[in-house]
Order: C-alpha cells, then sequence, then structure tokens
C-alpha cells in the first residue's frame, strides 16, 4: 500500500531507526572514514538494506532528497518492527489486553484536527469576525432601507424605516464580553499553549497525540481545508503509548516547610494539580507520542 504521510517525525525516526537496524552506524563510521581517505575518487559499493539506511541518515542529502528518503526509512522501520513483533495494532485485539510498556501502537481511525492556535486566534477576534459577519451578510437588506427612506415623502415612514435601518447598523450580534474573551484566551494559553493536537475516538477509547509543527507535511489551515477537522478518510497513527491510566494521585500536602526543598516539592504538587485541570488524563484516554500519521491508497 502506497502511503501518503501528513505527519512524519523525522528526528525520531532516525534516532530510533539507527538503534533499530543492527549494524547501520557502525557502516556509517566506516564509510565516512573510507570517503575521507578516497580524495574523491569513484567508487563501487554494494546497494544492501544497510547501506541504504545509512545514506537516508546521511546529513549532506538536499532537503528534497530527505523528505523522499525519509519516506522509504518509514517503511522499513515498519517493516523491522513487525518482523520482531514489535507492533501492537489497535484495530485488530482488544485494546485492555494491551501491554503499553513494551510495544509500539498502530491505530487506523477517522481523527479530529484541533489546532490551539486557531482557536486562540478565533476567540481573540471573536467580536471583530462575528461583527462583519453580521455587515456582510446585512448589507443587502440594509442598502434597501436606504432606498425606500430616499424614495418616501411620508415621514412617520421614513422614521420606521430609519429606526430598522439603525437597528441593523447598530445590533451587536453574539458579541461576547471583552473581559470573558481575555480570561478564556489567558486559559487557554497558559493550559494549551499553541498545541496541535489530533484525536481519535476509537472503541470506547480517546486517543490523543500531539503533533510538532515542524515535521506536519503540509501547512496547518491546508491540512484542515483539504480534509476537515472532522475527517472522513481514516488516517494511521504509529507511536509510543507514553499514558494509558493516570495512577498518580496528587494528594495535598500540609504546608510545613522544614526546608527550601520541601517547599519546592510542595509547589511543584500544587503545579501539578493546577495543570491537571488542563492536560490531566480523561477517565477513558489514552496518549501516543508520535511517530507518524499517513493515509493508505
Amino acid at each position: 500500500m502506497i502511503k501518503n504521510f501528513i505527519y512524519l517525525d523525522v528526528q525520531k525516526l532516525q534516532s530510533l531507526s539507527s538503534q533499530l537496524f543492527n549494524g547501520v552506524t557502525e557502516y556509517i563510521i566506516t564509510k565516512s572514514a573510507t570517503d575521507k581517505s578516497a580524495n574523491s575518487q569513484n567508487k563501487t559499493k554494494s546497494i544492501t538494506k544497510e547501506t541504504i539506511i545509512a545514506d537516508i541518515l546521511n546529513q549532506n542529502n538536499s532537503e528534497s532528497e530527505k523528505k523522499f528518503l525519509d519516506d522509504y526509512l518509514y517503511l522499513l522501520f515498519e517493516e523491522k518492527l513487525l518482523e520482531n513483533d514489535k507492533i501492537v495494532n489497535f484495530n485488530d485485539i482488544d485494546i485492555e489486553e494491551i501491554s503499553y510498556e513494551q510495544k509500539f501502537i498502530k491505530v487506523k481511525s477517522k481523527i479530529i484536527i484541533n489546532d490551539n492556535k486557531t482557536i486562540l486566534n478565533t476567540f481573540e477576534n471573536f467580536n471583530t469576525t462575528t461583527k462583519s459577519l453580521h455587515n456582510i451578510t446585512t448589507s443587502e437588506a440594509k442598502n434597501k432601507l436606504k432606498d425606500l427612506i430616499a424614495n418616501s415623502s411620508n415621514n412617520n415612514e421614513k422614521n420606521i424605516l430609519k429606526r430598522e435601518l439603525s437597528q441593523l447598523t447598530n445590533n451587536k450580534v453574539n458579541a461576547l464580553d471583552d473581559e470573558f474573551i481575555k480570561d478564556l484566551t489567558y486559559l487557554i494559553k497558559y493550559g494549551y499553549k499553541e498545541q496541535f493536537e489530533i484525536q481519535m475516538n476509537f472503541k470506547n477509547k480517546y486517543i490523543s497525540s500531539n503533533l510538532k509543527r515542524e515535521y506536519l507535511r503540509e501547512d496547518e489551515e491546508l491540512l484542515i481545508r483539504k480534509y476537515s477537522r472532522f475527517t472522513e478518510i481514516e488516517f494511521t497513527l504509529l507511536g509510543i503509548v507514553t499514558q494509558s491510566n493516570n495512577k498518580f494521585n496528587l494528594d495535598d500536602h500540609e504546608e510545613n516547610y522544614e526546608s527550601i526543598k520541601k517547599a519546592i516539592y510542595n509547589m511543584i504538587n500544587h503545579i501539578a494539580n493546577i495543570e491537571s485541570q488542563f492536560t490531566g488524563l480523561l477517565e477513558n484516554e489514552i496518549v501516543v507520542d508520535p511517530i507518524a500519521v499517513y493515509y493508505e491508497l
């Protein structure tokens, strides 16, 4: 199957691949020493999987070459994981039976795209946006009222029409309180900053994964325009489970500051309690550290 990547964490992929494929690192070191002593002489080498992987990990490739070679490296990487029985496929087994600590996970599902940078921008400009929408959608009605006013000779009728025009012009449709918007955007910035998250609802589980923007294959807005925030296409996520059952309970401790160190620990505990309101696990949530997101053609 051909894979169309929308996300590929190249740094993580290369780091894991260098450990997964035996002999590759040794080959790179040997090849580097050979190249230096060759003094630009052309040499013929046999093409093996190890040489291909080494060339992919070579930092001297151009940016366009790296993109294509990284795609191929991922194919070799996933193939090797499957050979070593390192991947748990969520679609094939009961999620409750998975040993999260020992496996890479793979799940295929429709996704929800949550771009907090866009959400922040929407809230910060909410009143301006709604006002602009109101002006555009009522423009035709206002022009008709202006024409009626200009063509009317009846003062009472003119006054009624003017009041209707004033209501259309000054009506603050769906406006939010400025303080409310300020407080809401502050909380979103504090709790989530500008994270780019995808979510999957799968077998009564809520799978969430934060993506690094620099490893998205296309601009965020273009991705949303292409696939929608609620996609119709099913995407495959490959990654590592980092949280699946929040067993760490944050208790309130007595504020007995016998030392600076204990005081700092106590402060960390309170901060963690606050942060858990934003980033704490939902009851049925699984957090995945993503390596790749793609759909198959």
